[in-house]
């Protein structure tokens, strides 16, 4: 991977953490972004694999 494309993703994972939003809030967001991350994923190894 990229290294650009790394410190995107890494920069998406962490967005949570520089919002000022309660910690239930900031739970939530994280686990948005890691199920539309899994979801990227997944249909690109579908296409690739399949």
């Amino acid at each position: 991977m990229s290294r650009p494309l790394r410190m995107l993703l890494e920069d998406i994972l962490e967005i949570h953490n520089f919002s000022r939003l309660c910690k239930k809030e900031k739970s939530i967001i994280k686990g948005l972004v890691m199920i539309s991350c899994w979801c990227i994923w997944k249909g690109r190894n579908d296409l690739v694999f399949k």
